[in-house]
């Protein structure tokens, strides 16, 4: 039986595999937006794509309008796209590895748990020292990786 963190990692490598083509692609849209910019491209009047899309114009204006604010829903999109010919690639890309934010999270998280410890030790005086803090923020941090603990991802 596959573990649940287990499973977590085999999907990260699948994901990273598509991540590293998509973090290099350059995906400003054109600042009519990528319906209205196709749709000129073409040659083919906003009259004619309404009518594909059995819209009035003025719809399509205030769509295309919508579109090129970031504002347009994702159904939209899809029907202005197949109208022109085209597919929406709707894509989410972290800016970095998923390894690399759970290491960041996980390591945010022992730090958070090192100084609240060390603050009550502290106040008992038994302040430990800086180096041994080190290590176990280090290892606590390792132990929350390995174990893909879902508590690194709460607000404290």
């Amino acid at each position: 039986m596959i573990t649940r963190t287990k499973k977590a990692k085999i999907i990260r490598e699948q994901l990273e595999s598509k991540f590293k083509k998509l973090r290099n692609i350059d995906s400003v849209a054109p600042k009519n937006g990528w319906c209205a910019s196709i749709r000129e491209a073409l040659g083919m009047s906003a009259i004619d794509l309404a009518g594909k899309m059995g819209i009035d114009v003025s719809t399509l204006y205030r769509l295309e309008e919508s579109e090129s604010k970031g504002k347009v829903n994702l159904e939209t999109l899809n029907k202005m796209a197949k109208a022109l010919e085209a597919e929406v690639k709707y894509v989410i890309v972290p800016k970095k590895s998923l390894d690399e934010m759970i290491k960041d999270a996980a390591l945010a998280y022992a730090l958070d748990d090192i100084k609240k410890v060390s603050h009550s030790m502290a106040l008992e005086d038994q302040k430990a020292s800086d180096d041994f803090n080190k290590k176990e923020y280090l290892e606590s941090a390792k132990k929350l990786v390995e174990v893909l603990d879902s508590k690194i991802w709460k607000k404290r």
